[in-house]
C-alpha cells in the first residue's frame, strides 16, 4: 500500500463531484461501475491502474467514438455532395463559393 498521505476532505469532494456527474449522466453509470470493478480487482498499484484505464478509454474509443466520426464524416462529405453541383451551375460561382463553409 503507498504511504502517501491522502487529502481525505478533497477525495470526499472528488467523490460527490463524480456522483453528482453521474446523476446528470445516468448513461456513464455503467460504465463508471466497470471502472470500479477493475479497479478494485487491480489494487492499488497506480502503475496498473493507469494502464488499465487507459486500455478501457481506448476500447471506448475504438467502440464509440471512432465510429461516430466515421458518421460524422459521411454526413460532412454527403453534405459537400449536396452544395456542390448546386454551385457549378452559377454564373457568378466565386462569390457564392465565399459564402460557403470549408470543411
Amino acid at each position: 500500500m503507498s504511504t502517501k498521505k491522502i487529502d481525505i476532505k478533497l477525495l470526499t469532494k472528488l467523490i460527490e463531484e463524480r456522483e453528482k456527474l453521474l446523476q446528470e449522466k445516468p448513461h456513464l453509470q455503467k460504465l463508471q461501475k466497470e471502472i470500479d470493478e477493475l479497479l478494485q480487482k487491480i489494487g492499488d498499484d497506480p502503475n496498473k491502474r493507469m494502464i488499465a484505464l487507459n486500455e478501457i478509454m481506448m476500447r471506448k474509443f475504438k467502440e464509440e467514438l471512432i465510429p461516430a466520426l466515421n458518421d460524422l464524416s459521411s454526413t460532412v462529405n454527403q453534405l459537400k455532395k449536396s452544395i456542390e453541383p448546386a454551385n457549378s451551375n452559377s454564373s457568378d460561382e466565386g462569390s457564392k463559393n465565399d459564402n460557403l463553409l470549408h470543411l
